[in-house]
């Protein structure tokens, strides 16, 4: 074929995948299985950098290097009304480990790792099929078994520790899920003492998320990798995170208790690295927080429940304006914090035992255990309102954005009832 021809062709054939094939692929890909299986099919076919491998677990694509904490007892706690009791669930945690990969191909938001022909994902993903953790740019989509993975001529590197991820920029996944591994970094020995830390480039321009590598990671080195690169890492060191939890659900479905788990020990161990690296100055903890939304992402009646939270005398403030110091100093201090669940919850891991907080999530999210768990491990008592979204809502994704009215007199009651403990 002339190569005008061909050139034309391929033209054509991506004009008609942007106008019918697209939108039928993204439907199909949070549906079943078989048409999961066939989106993937068609990325691939329009896709040609593209190419379908199957998944394998982590363990079954490296050597454990370390145990750098055993298996224990994990106990998972969903989201309470005042004074309703939890669901609890107890399930194993299996030990945390420091796995040793060889000639791995990584990106720096991204979980997967490509091994040969194989891509390695953390156990949990490989044995629930219900689950994603595609990053849509090296993972591009994920199905039953198998995934879409880019192919591109990467840049080598000699070795280093894993300190990405999927969900890099999220400060949840990036301060509970990601960060804890250059923590539990520092108990390697060895040669494995002088590894570099590889770190996403934007983790090191945003300040706090810089900050809390820097309160974290100790004086290791770091080697910033770049968006959109792929790198060989001829000895690649991944440690396992202290929870688990899924990164999404497919179309339709919501997560379960049994989606969740925690290394309490290990949490704490983490926590107390951090606070003593920054090493702040002892302070009551009486303050009554408003933790306040400056972006527009699930936008809710804001300005409602801040007058009636003024009325209990709550300060207003918005953490994302904050250094990380500050962050940590301000969660110390609380007494009692009010907001919306999102990733300024994270920070409940530095509260002191004892405090109380009210927060409100969408009613699919009955079993979404991430902050409940997190309260559990910190002794801190967390409360939760229900609210209706403004809109229906059919996956994880939708959820992502919702907008939604916080009932203000049930949160009215629900506050004043929490004050009225002793």
């Amino acid at each position: 074929m002339p190569s005008w021809l061909a050139r034309k062709y391929a033209k054509k054939k991506m004009k008609f995948m942007r106008r019918y094939v697209l939108p039928v692929m993204n439907h199909l890909q949070s549906d079943s299985a078989l048409s999961s299986r066939l989106s993937l099919m068609l990325r691939a076919y329009f896709y040609p950098e593209y190419r379908i491998h199957p998944f394998a677990s982590y363990g079954d694509c490296s050597l454990s290097l370390a145990e750098l904490y055993p298996a224990c007892t994990s106990r998972t706690s969903s989201p309470r009304s005042f004074e309703a009791a939890a669901q609890v669930l107890e399930s194993g945690f299996a030990p945390i480990e420091a796995h040793s990969f060889e000639n791995a191909v990584v990106s720096s938001k991204a979980t997967a790792i490509r091994k040969g022909n194989q891509i390695c994902l953390p156990a949990f993903y490989v044995e629930r099929p219900d689950t994603t953790i595609a990053d849509g740019a090296f993972l591009i989509s994920d199905a039953s078994g198998k995934g879409l993975l880019r192919e591109a001529t990467p840049v080598p590197l000699s070795h280093g520790i894993a300190v990405f991820g999927s969900g890099a920029l999220n400060w949840y996944h990036w301060l509970i899920e990601i960060l804890p591994s250059a923590a539990f970094a520092q108990r390697l020995n060895g040669a494995l003492k002088d590894y570099p830390l590889l770190v996403p480039q934007e983790c090191l321009t945003l300040q706090n998320f810089h900050d809390a590598l820097t309160a974290a990671a100790g004086n290791r080195t770091i080697i910033p990798l770049q968006a959109g690169q792929f790198y060989r890492v001829g000895h690649l060191v991944v440690i396992d995170p202290p929870v688990h939890g899924p990164m999404n659900m497919r179309q339709g479905l919501w997560p379960t208790l049994s989606d969740y788990a925690q290394n309490a020990t290990a949490l704490r161990d983490y926590r107390q690295s951090v606070l003593n690296s920054l090493a702040l100055p002892a302070l009551p903890a009486n303050r009554r927080l408003f933790l306040a939304r400056g972006n527009g992402r699930r936008s809710y009646n804001q300005d409602e429940i801040l007058d009636i939270a003024a009325e209990f005398d709550f300060e207003i403030v918005y953490p994302e304006k904050m250094s990380f110091r500050e962050q940590v100093a301000l969660y110390q201090q609380a007494r009692m914090l009010i907001g919306p669940s999102g990733a300024a919850f994270a920070n409940i891991l530095f509260c002191e035992p004892g405090a109380q907080a009210l927060t409100w999530i969408l009613p699919q999210y009955r079993q979404f255990c991430v902050y409940s768990n997190l309260a559990d491990v910190a002794g801190l008592d967390l409360t939760y309102l229900f609210v209706t979204p403004d809109q229906a809502i059919a996956s994880s994704f939708d959820a992502y954005n919702a907008t939604y009215q916080v009932d203000p007199v049930a949160f009215r009651n629900t506050l004043a009832a929490m004050l009225a403990l002793p």
